[in-house]
Order: C-alpha cells, then sequence, then structure tokens
C-alpha cells in the first residue's frame, strides 16, 4: 500500500499550492498522509481556510517564521507512517511518486532521491512530457522516519539544510540510491527559495551555507532537533 507521510513547509506560495495538493492526494494511498506547515504567513492561512480540504491533508500554522528545514524537523514527529516524503509546496508530484520513492528507500536502507523535469511559471505541466533528464533534487527525498529523526534532522538554516543532511547521512554511511525516471515537476519562478536573489544560487547566504558544510567536521547527529512552535488549524478547513 501506498502510505507514508508527505510535509510540505509553505510561505507565500497560495497561488500553487491548491495544485500541488491535489497532485500529492493523488499519488497517495488512502491511508496515506500530508502535513503542511504554514511558516507565519497569514496570507496562506487565509487561503486554504477559503475551502474544505481532503480529510489527508493536516495543516499547522507556525508563530515565526522559521524556514522550511524547521518546519519539516517540527512536523516530522508527528508523522503516522514509516516513510517520510519532504516536498516543496509550489511543485507538482508525479503520481507514481510515493510508491516509487517508498520502495527505492525501503530497498535501499538509506535516501531515495527524485528526479525532476522544470517547468515555467504559467506553463501547461499537464502537457509536459516525462523524460529521463538526469537532475536530481536535493530537498525533494524520502527516509524512513526513525532514521531521519536519528540523525536529529536538519540543521534550522534558510537554505542549504538538505544538501549538509545528505553529506552527514553519507558520511554515516546510510546508503542514497536514485529514481530512474521522474517523479516530479519543478516549477520556476522569481520568488522561490531557489530562484530569488537573495537565498537563490549564487547568492551570499547560500554561498556561506555551502563553506560551512564543507567545513564542518563533525558528522554525527545533531546536538538536538531544532523545532519551533506550531498549533494545528486542521479543524474548520
Amino acid at each position: 500500500m501506498r502510505n507514508a507521510t508527505v510535509i510540505v513547509p509553505t510561505y507565500r506560495n497560495e497561488m500553487y499550492i491548491d495544485e500541488c495538493l491535489e497532485s500529492i492526494l493523488a499519488a497517495l494511498g488512502p491511508e496515506g498522509e500530508v502535513l503542511v506547515g504554514i511558516d507565519a504567513c497569514q496570507q496562506t492561512l487565509d487561503h486554504i481556510s477559503k475551502s474544505r480540504h481532503d480529510g489527508r491533508i493536516r495543516f499547522f500554522m507556525f508563530k515565526e517564521n522559521s524556514g522550511p528545514y524547521v518546519i519539516k524537523n517540527s512536523l516530522a514527529p508527528l508523522a503516522r507512517h514509516e516513510f517520510l516524503v519532504f516536498f516543496d509546496s509550489d511543485d507538482i508530484m508525479k503520481e507514481g511518486m510515493v510508491e516509487q520513492m517508498k520502495a527505492i528507500a525501503r530497498d535501499s536502507g538509506g535516501i531515495a532521491r527524485s528526479m525532476y523535469e522544470d517547468f515555467a511559471d504559467g506553463e501547461d505541466w499537464r502537457s509536459i512530457s516525462s523524460e529521463k533528464t538526469g537532475k536530481f533534487a536535493d530537498g525533494v527525498f524520502a527516509i524512513e522516519k526513525d532514521k531521519f529523526l536519528s540523525m536529529n534532522g536538519f540543521e534550522p538554516w534558510r537554505v542549504g539544510a538538505d544538501s549538509e543532511f545528505k553529506r552527514r547521512a553519507y558520511k554515516n554511511r546510510m546508503p542514497e540510491a536514485k529514481a530512474k525516471e521522474t517523479c516530479f515537476l519543478r516549477r520556476r519562478h522569481a520568488s522561490s527559495l531557489t530562484g530569488c536573489e537573495q537565498t537563490g544560487f549564487g547568492s551570499k547566504i547560500r554561498a556561506e551555507y555551502g563553506d560551512m558544510i564543507w567545513k564542518k567536521r563533525d558528522f554525527g547527529p545533531l546536538p538536538k532537533l531544532h523545532v519551533a512552535e506550531f498549533e494545528e488549524v486542521s479543524r474548520g478547513v
């Protein structure tokens, strides 16, 4: 069965999140779940409050803007299923992704990395043909919940913490396996963390975190799981 917990941080992506969640639900079995962490964004809360949502989705409002990795850390302990899938709220999941990622993570005993294809904001993603692009995302992957928590999750950084986690996992002999076909579609737009000037590729902050990753010499679990305060806002949504 395609049981997994998909964790989705979101901040000012209300124009994309409906399509994202619809695609995730299409890839989940009836017992799968989606945990959406709203990063102290009233706009997003107002948007999701306008509609009723599938019972497999739970929404959580974070009291302070903490960034996507703290949200992932905070929601991971709540997961009801053995496998976690980390996903972004502006992307589109292909129907077979959850099942494929679970199988890869289970067979490898480690991290399952997902192949993706880009599409431009405004482009009809349904018309995009699936190709073996050879492009693999750092931030979108699957892993067993216990293994993720045993490493105390991600650094509480704004960007780059997925790369740091994977290097730490590699140093601890945690296997990594890659999908053999496209699993999801990544939306390119100027306000994404990878697209905007402040946090995108080539930005000063991303370079600083990259330097910290390669200078790091302690590859054990982090001293603690970095989490933040939140409250569930699913009821009445």
